[in-house]
């Protein structure tokens, strides 16, 4: 069977709406992300050279654990999901209370850490 593009052309009114409804959260997320992600460069410019050379190394740390935090929210993400599309509720619940307590548990872990290194220095 082929792919028949004239598909992709079909206008659907309901369908689009529920797009822009559930995409526009998660645009406005995303934008508020990058717009904060920018807002470091801007104040380090105008902070100097030591404070940039030593957010150089706070970046590589602020960076591991973003990519960890996101990992664990997109993983959670997809087993919900799965679960809840098998239409399994309750295990899902405990699937969801399970992933909130390892994030809390990551981000306490990680506060630690950064605790840690300020008080050494």
């Amino acid at each position: 069977m082929w792919l028949d593009l004239r598909y992709i052309f079909i206008k659907n009114k309901v369908l689009f709406g529920d797009f822009v409804r559930l995409s526009l959260p998660a645009l406005g997320n995303d934008i508020a992300w990058s717009v904060g992600f920018s807002m470091y460069s801007v104040i380090l410019g105008h902070l100097g050279t030591d404070a940039v050379a030593a957010n150089s190394l706070v970046i590589v740390v602020r960076n591991i654990g973003t990519v960890f935090c996101f990992g664990i929210a997109s993983a959670g993400g997809i087993l919900l999901g799965n679960v809840m599309g098998q239409g399994d509720l309750e295990r899902s619940k405990r699937y969801a209370s399970k992933t909130l307590k390892l994030t809390v548990i990551a981000s306490a872990f990680g506060g630690l850490i950064i605790l840690g290194a300020t008080v050494s220095v």
